[in-house]
């Protein structure tokens, strides 16, 4: 679960609401150099591969016991396929597998900043790394509303 912040800026005095963390679609991640944040999805919208056993009173239409799938039966994503999935937010709960470091990588790079630099995942962060959205500064006043998924 994420954190929400009303963030104010102490030199121009915009206002704005934040984000902060990974939620239970989504993984979150920093430009290192604008601090630009942006979100991926945090599962692959493929099977398991491992497989999945689910007990029968528990089973679905779409969530039922599975067998490992065996490694070149793996669907492997193209940009456009990426691309596609980025778009629509709301698929992202369907997701079942994991990401492959390559996937990780091609999402990154679609949603991320121009400034060719390392990303951060946010979760791995002690703090709050901010700027005004408006004037680029860096002295902001954060105060914690709640959580987000």
């Amino acid at each position: 679960m994420g954190t929400l912040y009303k963030v104010t800026c102490s030199n121009c005095s915009h206002v704005g609401e934040l984000s902060w963390g990974d939620g239970i679609f989504h993984l979150q991640f920093q430009c290192n150099e604008c601090l630009k944040l942006f979100n991926i999805p945090r599962k692959a919208p493929r099977a398991n591969r491992n497989g999945r056993e689910v007990p029968k009173f528990l089973e679905k239409q779409d969530f039922r016991t599975t067998s490992p799938i065996p490694l070149e039966e793996i669907i492997r994503f193209t940009d456009d396929n990426l691309r596609s999935y980025l778009a629509s937010r709301s698929d992202w709960q369907h997701g079942d597998d994991e990401w492959v470091d390559y996937e990780i990588e091609q999402l990154i790079s679609l949603v991320s900043c121009e400034c060719d630099d390392d990303v951060m995942k946010v979760s791995d962060q002690k703090q709050l790394k901010l700027s005004c959205t408006k004037c680029g500064s860096s002295n902001i006043e954060c105060l914690k509303t709640g959580t987000s998924d």
